[in-house]
């Protein structure tokens, strides 16, 4: 496993490349060479940036605090369809700038134990990632089965997949940055963060994943 001496600038490097892209944005916003078309994609381009940079600050934050044993998860009564709502509500935008169909499919009456700040945490995460892998035109679909003492939730993208080797080292640190489809950087430390929350959580992780066909994180998270 990387230590955290290893992972910092790793991820600093990471957050470096955001807000450098951040600022090349900017500044072709400012030259006032682009016709309006172009300034409309530009600022589409430069919201779905600022999306994914916050994230990566969360993830940072988190993992900060689980380095410094400050992380208590602390299991609660949620509504897994309000969780979701509002992730797919905020994740809605970056979807439709890349023509990809983000579908939610669940009951409204399904309550779940989990931390209020973790559980949307991971969720957001494995979202997120979703639609960064996934090409133009493409799907991403939120679904659930019901299972004894848990449910289980399905996020199914339509995506380039992940290879084999890949997928044997998804949820640790032994981890190297994998871009998305519009080069998004992704996967890496969030995968690592879900995990590892989830374990705290009493949930569980897994994947399947094909080549060319795309993927399905699932995720086991206790009913109360």
């Amino acid at each position: 496993m990387k230590s955290s001496a290893n992972l910092v600038p790793i991820l600093t490097h990471d957050m470096n490349n955001h807000l450098s892209a951040t600022q090349s944005y900017l500044e072709l916003f400012l030259s006032g060479t682009l016709d309006e078309a172009q300034n409309i994609s530009l600022a589409k381009n430069l919201f779905d940036l600022t999306k994914n940079t916050s994230i990566m600050l969360a993830n940072l934050m988190c993992w900060s605090k689980i380095l410094s044993k400050e992380s208590l998860c602390r299991s609660q009564h949620l509504m897994l369809a309000d969780i979701l709502s509002q992730i797919v509500a905020d994740q809605q935008s970056i979807a439709q700038n890349k023509k990809i169909r983000l579908d939610l499919k669940l009951r409204d009456d399904i309550s779940v134990l989990g931390d209020s700040i973790y559980l949307p945490l991971v969720l957001r995460n494995l979202v997120n990632n979703a639609i960064k892998f996934t090409p133009e035109y493409g799907m991403v679909l939120i679904t659930t089965t019901p299972a004894e003492g848990e449910i289980h939730l399905h996020i199914q993208d339509t995506g380039i997949g992940i290879s084999m080797e890949r997928q044997k080292q998804l949820f640790s640190l032994e981890w190297e940055t994998t871009y998305g489809t519009r080069n998004e950087k992704g996967l890496g430390l969030g995968l690592w963060l879900c995990k590892e929350l989830l374990d705290r959580q009493k949930g569980r992780i897994w994947c399947q994943s094909v080549i060319g066909e795309g993927t399905t994180f699932g995720v086991a998270i206790p009913l109360p």
